[in-house]
């Protein structure tokens, strides 16, 4: 059971970095740096298949790394390596 759950959450952790980096690859930057698109984190979520809860909670998990940076419904890249490693399936 354990080995599932660490497969699933690393499915949902991998799903999660691969949209991040193609929102930046698919629209501008602000002035700021973020993202410069305004989806609700339901429609993120429903994009990749994960319950939106999940997704925020993933999304929480990366800022506490520093991975990235929130800011309403704006999302700012800080570490595009640490999501390309993830991604990737490399942790």
């Amino acid at each position: 059971m354990k080995r599932f759950l660490k497969w699933v959450k690393k499915s949902l952790e991998q799903r999660a970095a691969k949209l991040v980096l193609s929102m930046k690859d698919f629209f501008e930057l602000d002035e700021q740096s973020y993202i410069d698109v305004l989806l609700r984190r339901e429609d993120m979520a429903n994009f990749i298949g994960v319950a939106t809860e999940s997704f925020i909670r993933k999304l929480g998990q990366f800022q506490k790394r520093g991975w990235i940076r929130t800011k309403g419904k704006k999302i700012k890249i800080l570490d595009q390596e640490a999501l390309l490693r993830i991604s990737s399936g490399f942790s």
